[in-house]
Parts: structure tokens; sequence; C-alpha cells
């Protein structure tokens, strides 16, 4: 059992989040299951984390929101537009940091990585991308200095990780591509000129 949210990190105290989550555990406690996984789909946290790792907001909406006593598994993580931002800290290199402690179910080992689950008996590979591209129409708020996106470079080096994980042979019945953007959209952003050059072959 996957669940999965995105767009859900607000910055400021607004019920919605709160009753998303209060909704994710309600959906848990009606059907009995365990949860192999939390996707958590970007823009994991709008606005200010002045303290990055430390910021008391991992505590209060993250750890106390989605409480391990309900959700007792691993939260994968890809970053979304809002993630990349001087906060005044970089939020990416925050939302990096904060799971080598070990001692949290966020999981974001790289801007992009690969896993299987469930744990036990895996039947799914993801492949878990950053999806930000750098001068692409559709990536939202890039007139604010404050907001960036990975390197030329650094794309570039995704598309030949991403080349390189199709021609392994798959040890899992399905596979899973997750990232923050779509391809096409018929939303207000538009279709993402970049990905569907580099992804959709």
């Amino acid at each position: 059992h996957f669940l999965m949210v995105g767009d859900w990190g607000t910055e400021r105290p607004l019920p919605y989040q709160s009753q998303v989550a209060a909704a994710m555990q309600a959906y848990v406690a009606k059907w009995k299951i365990s949860t192999d996984a939390l996707l958590m789909l970007g823009d994991n946290f709008y606005g200010q984390m002045p303290d990055g790792a430390s910021s008391s907001r991992w505590q209060s909406q993250f750890e106390q929101m989605y409480p391990q006593s309900v959700f007792d598994c691993p939260a994968y993580a890809v970053l979304g537009n809002h993630d990349y931002q001087y906060a005044p800290l970089s939020k990416v290199d925050t939302e990096l940091d904060y799971g080598k402690g070990g001692s949290s179910r966020w999981t974001m080992p790289a801007r992009y990585f690969r896993f299987t689950a469930p744990k036990e008996k895996p039947l799914i590979t993801f492949l878990a991308l950053d999806s930000n591209m750098p001068d692409e129409k559709s990536q939202p708020i890039l007139s604010d200095p404050s907001y960036y996106t990975p390197s030329d470079q650094q794309r570039l080096e995704e598309l030949e990780w991403l080349a390189s994980e199709f021609q392994k042979t798959l040890t899992t019945p399905f596979l899973v591509v997750m990232g923050h953007h779509p391809l096409y959209s018929n939303g207000v952003h538009g279709d993402n000129d970049t990905l569907i050059r580099d992804w959709n072959p």
C-alpha cells in the first residue's frame, strides 16, 4: 500500500495540510492497511526555513503531521519547484541533509535515486526523479531570484543516469517513474517542453 501526496508543505498554519493528513490517517484506519511507503511528490516545503535541517517545521509539518504510529514506513521524496528556493538557505540542501541522520523516515538520498518496495518481496522498482529544468517556460516563479533550478550540466547528468537505469534488468514486475512535473498538462503551466524532449523517448 502506497499513499502519495504532492504540493503539501504549506507555509502558513492553514487547515488544508492538516485536513489532508487527517483524511490519510482515516483511510488507513478504515481499511486497516499497513503502508509500505509514503510518496512525497514535491513542493514539500513552501516558504521560509531559516533553520534548515533543524527547522521546527520538520516536526510540525512532517513527523507529527504524518506520524510513524500510523505510517510506519519510509517517506520517499522528490523535489518540486518550491523546494528550489533560498529561504534563506538552499531548501534542496536542507531536504537532502534532513534524512542523513538516520532517525527519520524522510528518504531523499540524492536529487534523483532508485528504490524498490515493499521491503519484503519487492514488487515495484521506483525511479524518483528531479523534474526541475533550467530555462523551462513551464517552470513557475523563475522570475523570483530566490528560486533556481539545477544547471544544464546537472540536467544532462540526470538524463544519462535515467538512460542507464532503463538499460538495467528489472528484478520486480513493475516499474514506476515519479517526479513533480508532468510532461503534458492542460493546466496553467502547460506542457514541459524540456521533459517531452528529454524524457518522453
